[in-house]
């Protein structure tokens, strides 16, 4: 979950390049999860050649991800 969080954190402050595949990225299947997830969103240019996506854009449930991934975890009441 952490390479998750990491990627979300990334697209979220812009910090990606505008093409990530397989040779420059190598959290690439991760990405393909957040996308498939509908949490990132891009252009799919991939090809035989492998994943590649263009312009990586984090969504808004990504920015709902995130957040809940960033709360902070309250421990359970004491009875």
């Amino acid at each position: 979950m952490e390479k998750h969080k990491y990627i979300l954190e990334k697209l979220s402050k812009n910090e990606l390049p505008d093409e990530i595949n397989y040779h420059n990225f190598p959290l690439i299947s991760v990405f393909q999860e957040l996308y498939e997830s509908k949490l990132v969103t891009a252009i799919d240019a991939s090809d035989l050649g492998g994943a590649c996506y263009l312009e990586p854009r984090i969504t808004l449930h990504g920015r709902e991800y995130l957040a809940k991934l960033n709360a902070p975890v309250n421990p359970p009441p004491h009875s």
